[in-house]
């Protein structure tokens, strides 16, 4: 049996509160093709930065490799969630956004958006 008195002097991570975001966030996917040797963190860190400050969260959720894309390429999926704390974002503000996060992920990495 595990004492309990032995748990509640284990060292534990304070919780971290949050509060609940005012405004919705408004998510995109986007799939890059680039070649097998470009990292997706790096691209992620590119796609964090440029994205500043809507930018909230950005994941990678698919890599794939065959048909439609070249034997020395990779295409990363990532979905992109975009968030103001102060007022809801507009289609055109994300829109914006949006488009200078590919620019500047395909001049980086060589890359071009999936379709």
């Amino acid at each position: 049996d595990i004492d309990l008195e032995y748990l509640l002097t284990l060292d534990r991570p304070d919780l971290a509160y949050e509060q609940i975001p005012k405004y919705p966030s408004i998510m995109r996917d986007v799939a890059f093709v680039v070649k097998n040797d470009v990292l997706a963190g790096e691209m992620k860190e590119v796609i964090e930065q440029v994205g500043a400050p809507l930018v909230k969260h950005v994941e990678a959720f698919d890599v794939y490799t065959g048909e439609h894309v070249g034997d020395d390429e990779k295409s990363i999926a990532y979905n992109i969630h975009f968030q103001d704390p102060d007022k809801t974002l507009t289609d055109e503000e994300v829109d914006a956004s949006f488009e200078k996060i590919v620019n500047a992920v395909n001049e980086k990495f060589g890359a071009r958006v999936r379709s």
